[in-house]
């Protein structure tokens, strides 16, 4: 079975064939042989792979997100999730630095 591609490769061969053949015509209809072989261009046409990525400039934007602020400032010393996946409520998402509030309950 031919495939698309193959069958345009085909298509222009015969066209490109028809249309410099097409000049000579005329002249063999006056009666003006010619002895030599009919010349005509012909183009070989190779398959190359087409590029199936496209660039552009621009921004992604997620479809959802969150901004995380805390109730107290401090230093986070965990995170207790990876970027992208789904928690649920009320899930530890961070740890900050609490050994001195620590200190000061024990007293």
């Amino acid at each position: 079975m031919i495939s698309k591609q193959q069958s345009g490769y085909i298509i222009a061969i015969t066209l490109l064939s028809f249309f410099a053949c097409k000049d000579k015509q005329p002249e063999q209809a006056q009666g003006q042989r010619q002895n030599s072989p009919a010349i005509f261009d012909a183009i070989v046409a190779n398959p190359e792979p087409l590029s199936r990525s496209l660039e552009v400039p621009g921004t992604i934007m997620p479809f959802e997100s969150t901004d995380i602020h805390p109730e107290i400032s401090g230093r986070v010393t965990g995170i207790s999730f990876k970027e992208g996946t789904v928690v649920s409520k009320g899930a530890l998402l961070v740890k900050l630095f609490d050994e001195d509030l620590r200190a000061q309950l024990e007293k």
